[in-house]
């Protein structure tokens, strides 16, 4: 099929997003140059070397796709299948020259890294196909499968929400109305961020009217968030390739958005089992700094 490097390929030159992204991208350049004997090493991939890298990663999506058709014909054939429901999901996604050339997963919240899509099978409980955006995390998806067949987890031993009323009725109320998503993965910059659904917040006692996610992005001095570090990324999800970063002009937003990510933490924190560790990091401040 036909290819297309995204807009935000030469849209976005991260300039105003959290510097470890631009860290990250020339990380991963540098280490494409060293393999294919490009010197000196250039800032990004040039647009014909991109699409080669999209075309490729796009075929080892399809490998994967034939590998799992195997797994989902041998299901078939058991007798249990009509029993059976079928999950499909990923733990992320891929930037895929988005973003000033940006490849790989690492340390951001854009839609092409986190957006991953829920496929729920079943003949018998689906008989008609059906889309859903709402947002859930893969911490909910024990629970919600614990609720498609009429159980729920012991109580304090498992997080995340029963999302079952939603995936067998897609136009039924969220069970929440945020998201929450965290990176901890290697790098010295952390994440916390939220994804809000509308009217989640309000500014100057009016509700939101769109969706927004809102990130923090950290490093820890020792065990605690190093406030004087710290930086931000705002945008309503997925619109406009999340290429302009809406943060510094809506500075009362933040400080709406920013509060509801603390208070959703710290109810996360209230409810976690024994023996795990908190969300909220040691030094969280409570407002921005």
């Amino acid at each position: 099929g036909d290819f297309a490097l995204p807009a935000s390929y030469t849209g976005d030159n991260l300039s105003t997003k959290p510097t470890i992204q631009t860290t990250i991208r020339d990380n991963y350049t540098t280490t494409w140059a060293q393999h294919n004997g490009v010197s000196p090493v250039p800032t990004m991939l040039d647009a014909a070397d991109a699409l080669t890298y999209l075309k490729f990663y796009a075929y080892l999506t399809y490998l994967a796709d034939q590998q799992l058709q195997q797994v989902y014909a041998t299901l078939a054939k058991l007798p249990q299948f009509a029993d059976t429901v079928v999950i499909r999901v990923a733990d992320h996604g891929e930037m895929g020259m988005s973003h000033g050339g940006s490849m790989e997963k690492d340390c951001n919240v854009y839609a092409e890294t986190i957006n991953i899509p829920y496929i729920f099978s079943n003949a018998g409980m689906f008989p008609q196909p059906a889309t859903c955006d709402a947002q859930i995390g893969l911490v909910d998806l024990l629970p919600t499968l614990l609720g498609l067949v009429g159980q729920s987890p012991p109580a304090g031993t498992y997080q995340g929400t029963d999302c079952s009323a939603l995936v067998l009725d897609p136009a039924s109320t969220p069970p929440s109305d945020c998201s929450i998503f965290t990176y901890d993965d290697g790098y010295p910059v952390h994440i916390r961020a939220i994804q809000a659904a509308a009217g989640a917040v309000s500014v100057g006692g009016t509700p939101t009217a769109t969706p927004y996610k809102y990130a923090v992005y950290y490093p820890l001095n020792g065990n605690s968030v190093n406030t004087s570090a710290l930086q931000y990324e705002l945008y309503e999800p997925g619109a406009n390739g999340e290429i302009v970063n809406l943060q510094p002009t809506n500075l009362p937003l933040q400080d709406a958005l920013h509060t509801l990510l603390t208070q959703r933490m710290a109810q996360i924190d209230a409810s976690r089992p024994a023996g795990t560790d908190p969300i909220t990091p040691e030094g969280w401040p409570t407002t921005p700094v």
